[in-house]
């Protein structure tokens, strides 16, 4: 009986052990999917399919690293982190299958998101001031000169 327990429990730590370091999964989408490991650098870039949020048995956000059960055919991965450009590849999965590992680098965007508006913005309006401060300008002058003659 105490053999029988100390096995029982042997087994329990080891499976306890493997859910800790095993990365999430997504389980499978059908019967017949196959799988494949994402890394991103940096870690922690939410995981795409199609730009299907995938999520993991918790129900949360899927992020890297992690293992995706996707249905066979061609796929676009996009991973995303805020701060980072979004990286995306396309994936050929073949049904009951581990498709090779992807790796994919994020990098900071050159152009922060919020200087390639306020640019565009603040040109359009110089466009359209400058234009009206003219024609202001040209009015109170001829006021101006108007008041000056009489």
């Amino acid at each position: 009986m105490r053999q029988i327990f100390v096995k029982l429990t042997c087994i329990a730590a080891i499976a306890f052990a493997v859910l800790l370091l095993v990365p999430s999964i997504t389980y499978g989408q059908s019967a017949n999917s196959g799988w494949v490991s994402l890394t991103s650098d940096p870690p922690g870039a939410a995981v795409y399919v199609d730009n299907q949020s995938m999520t993991g048995q918790d129900g949360r956000q899927l992020v890297t690293p992690c293992t995706v059960y996707i249905d066979p055919g061609q796929h676009v991965i996009k991973l995303s982190l805020k701060g980072y450009a979004d990286g995306a590849g396309t994936i050929d999965m073949q049904a009951n299958t581990q498709h090779a590992p992807m790796f994919m680098s994020l990098n900071k965007p050159v152009v922060q998101p919020m200087i390639t508006l306020i640019v565009p913005l603040v040109i359009l309006l110089f466009i359209i001031l400058i234009p009206i401060g003219v024609i202001l300008g040209v009015v109170i002058l001829g006021y101006i000169l108007v008041k000056r003659k009489k």
